[in-house]
């Protein structure tokens, strides 16, 4: 009975210590949760290191909530929290174990640890600019001492500096741009086979001669569309690429009485491929299937190549009431034949922005370098940067055979960032990526322009304003159906309901000065970064 008695108590005193121990063991275990869950939240409460302070709230809170005060019959369980470099934050818990001894009242204590720490990292990522440079991009604003182009580029030197910093050692880096104004400079980033060989211009050619009464000759021109030969400008055979710079225009120059051939250059900037007339109510789907805004489409014909902006090429072909001008003169669509000059289109009516920059691995030189060649000029139309900043980053596309994979095979994040200091600013005399829409009309209807039954046009932008903006909502939408995702940053200006349409309002950033470009620039990587915990 003795040595009976004796085994049950040797037993007992067994399970006792078997309970202690896994009561140690499961404390241990929340309390390595609890600390992991604090980091977490606390790495993900900030974006910038000053705002750290800020955050650590949110971190003691989770701990709280992972690790209550008397879990397994503890006592001041804390945690303390520091910044170990700007990305990752370091956790040290506490607690306090109380232990019942033998089978008396007397108690020890245990103390029980853990550490943790938790970082942002960025996985593979290429980020495709669509940087404003229209002309208030030169403006510096009341209080700041850098001009809107020189804070812009200022904000993105301070992306890449912390994107390299986030990076993983293996992860790749890549960023290209999109400037813009009325009009993107991406022709020399084409294959010869995606550029026409003849293209249709609204313009003029020599028509003849007479001889007025006074017994003056007269030389008569021709304006109307005119179909010229531009394959000179896929230039020679060192690159498959678009590399050409100029045609010549025949018989459509004149000076001093004579009748010339001009050299017309051309700068890189593109007139879009096929359309169709849209309404701002018009289903997104259905833009989507026209070969201008469809950002995959290889070209395979002469309706979904594209054609080079020639703005030397191009006359206002106005209406004259008696060969006499009228400044409220609208655009005549039909040919006229006069020797009174029509105005050519001037170079505050057709810019043509800097040469986009496909996706790279660059130095912070190489990007200094680049962006110090943008230069501010012309109005602000929001939807062709856009379709062409998710085509150069499509993995689908014109281009996916470097967007595709990147050299560790891992996964790529993508995103597309639209900044830009102002509203949609159209205009019907512009010659932009749709010729000239008073008088080529491909991107609007005929109606909707304000035609009357004379023929012309009154030169109102609001709707067209309206199918810019449309336009560009759609091209939004192809971007995020092609897993990419799109940030607007509306710089020092409001936040407008287009951009809002375009990005939605987790993605859509008012930045009302240098400092807030900078924070919002911050705030999308923190927001690209992965955050994780470090073993």
């Amino acid at each position: 009975m003795i040595l009976a008695a004796f085994s049950v108590i040797i037993l007992v005193v067994l399970m006792v210590g078997i309970v202690k121990i896994s009561q140690v063991s499961l404390a241990k275990r929340q309390l390595q949760s609890a600390c992991d869950a604090s980091v977490l939240a606390t790495r993900k409460a900030f974006s910038q290191p000053d705002d750290f302070d800020q955050a650590i709230p949110e971190g003691q809170k989770y701990f709280a909530i992972s690790f209550p005060q008397g879990s397994y019959g503890s006592q001041n369980a804390q945690i303390s929290l520091s910044l170990v470099d700007a990305y990752q934050v370091r956790g040290e818990a506490q607690a306090t174990l109380i232990d019942v001894v033998g089978f008396t009242r007397n108690a020890a204590t245990r103390r029980i640890t853990a550490s943790c720490d938790a970082r942002m990292d960025l996985p593979n990522l290429d980020v495709m600019f669509a940087f404003d440079t229209t002309l208030s991009m030169i403006n510096t604003d009341p209080g700041e001492s850098l001009s809107r182009i020189d804070a812009a580029r200022a904000a993105v030197l301070d992306f890449y500096d912390k994107a390299m910093q986030f990076k993983t050692q293996d992860a790749r880096l890549r960023i290209g741009f999109v400037p813009f104004s009325e009009n993107v400079n991406v022709g020399r980033l084409l294959r010869k086979e995606w550029m026409v060989d003849q293209w249709t211009y609204q313009s003029r050619q020599f028509a003849g001669t007479f001889t007025a009464p006074d017994g003056t000759l007269r030389y008569l021109f021709r304006y109307a569309p005119i179909t010229y030969d531009v394959s000179a400008l896929k230039g020679d055979a060192s690159s498959p690429y678009m590399n050409g710079s100029s045609i010549i225009a025949p018989n459509m120059g004149f000076i001093n009485g004579n009748v010339y051939d001009p050299v017309v250059h051309w700068a890189g900037c593109i007139e879009e491929r096929d359309t169709h007339p849209f309404w701002y109510w018009s289903p997104v789907a259905s833009m989507l299937t026209q070969p201008d805004m469809d950002i995959d489409m290889i070209p395979y014909n002469d309706a979904t190549r594209w054609r080079p902006l020639l703005p030397s090429l191009i006359y206002w072909r106005k209406f004259l009431s008696n060969y006499v001008w009228s400044p409220e003169a609208g655009f005549s669509k039909e040919e006229i034949i006069t020797h009174r000059s029509m105005s050519q289109v001037p170079p505050g009516a057709s810019v043509c922005p800097a040469p986009s920059k496909k996706l790279s691995e660059m130095s912070r030189q190489e990007l200094q370098d680049y962006m110090a060649t943008l230069v501010p000029d012309g109005a602000t139309y929001l939807d062709i940067p856009v379709i062409w900043a998710a085509r150069l980053l499509s993995p689908t596309g014109l281009f996916r055979d470097e967007n595709q994979t990147a050299p560790n095979n891992g996964p790529i994040s993508r995103h597309l960032i639209l900044l830009t200091d102002g509203e949609i600013a159209t205009g019907w005399h512009h010659y932009i990526a749709h010729g000239v829409p008073a008088l080529d009309q491909r991107n609007i209807d005929r109606y909707f322009l304000g035609w009357d039954s004379t023929g012309f046009v009154y030169e109102t932008t609001a709707s067209l304003n309206a199918i810019n903006a449309y336009r560009m909502r759609a091209a939004c939408e192809a971007a995020r159906r092609k897993g990419m995702t799109v940030w607007a940053i509306a710089f020092s200006t409001r936040m407008n309901q287009s951009l809002l349409n375009c990005a939605g309002k987790d993605h859509a950033i008012a930045a009302a000065n240098a400092q807030g470009l900078d924070a919002a620039m911050l705030d999308i990587l923190s927001k690209i970064a992965r955050l994780r915990l470090v073993q």
